[in-house]
């Protein structure tokens, strides 16, 4: 497998990318350098349903990964009526409370906004900050996890390093999007627990993914 790019120091080294500017992108986010000073590769960290970017923040500093900033980015949407949650597309149903359906638009509609916002900080991150795509990686819980998989399968950057999804798969509407040129070429690892039943069965996602991957 693909690993993440460790390399002895030397002072032309140290800070190789500069941080994002938040006043460049739409999506909030909280930045955090290598402890090592050598910021070659990066991990994006995006959390699930109702959460927000600071526990994420906190475990990418714990991680201590070498030679790796961390970017913990906080969902667009507020969970309505729940202060200080936050959602990557629309999940509940406004009057009833209900979670919503692969059959509601609201869902596709969403992820395609977000995707597109992901797109402008991949851009920015790229283009401004200096990360080499190759060196950038994802790790998503649950709904971060959807939207790990949709940027790099269906996002603009075609050679991103990697995904870890923990119990996030693609949306089970998303089988209008087709596979784009050859497909993704990195590393894709997703788990989900044998009896979790929210994101439904584990055949019929991974079905999803090997249709666009």
């Amino acid at each position: 497998m693909q690993s993440i790019n460790v390399q002895q120091p030397s002072v032309s080294q140290r800070n190789k990318a500069t941080p994002p500017n938040s006043k460049k992108v739409k999506l909030q986010f909280d930045y955090s350098p290598s402890q090592d000073g050598i910021d070659q590769n990066l991990l994006i960290l995006l959390h699930g349903l109702g959460d927000s970017k600071t526990p994420f923040a906190k475990l990418g500093q714990q991680l201590k990964l070498p030679q790796t900033a961390t970017l913990s980015v906080q969902a667009p949407e507020p969970v309505p009526y729940l202060e200080g949650c936050h959602q990557w597309f629309p999940s509940f149903d406004m009057l009833t409370g209900d979670l919503l359906t692969p059959a509601n638009p609201e869902r596709l509609k969403g992820l395609l906004r977000t995707r597109q916002m992901m797109d402008e900080l991949l851009q920015h991150l790229i283009n401004d900050c200096g990360f080499n795509p190759s060196n950038i990686f994802f790790f998503g819980f649950s709904q971060g996890g959807t939207v790990a998989l949709d940027t790099v399968c269906f996002g603009k950057v075609r050679n991103l390093g990697g995904v870890v999804s923990i119990s996030g798969y693609l949306l089970e509407e998303q089988r209008v999007d087709r596979k784009l040129g050859d497909g993704y070429a990195g590393y894709i690892l997703i788990t989900q627990g044998e009896k979790d039943g929210t994101i439904g069965s584990r055949t019929e996602a991974e079905k999803r993914v090997c249709e666009v991957y």
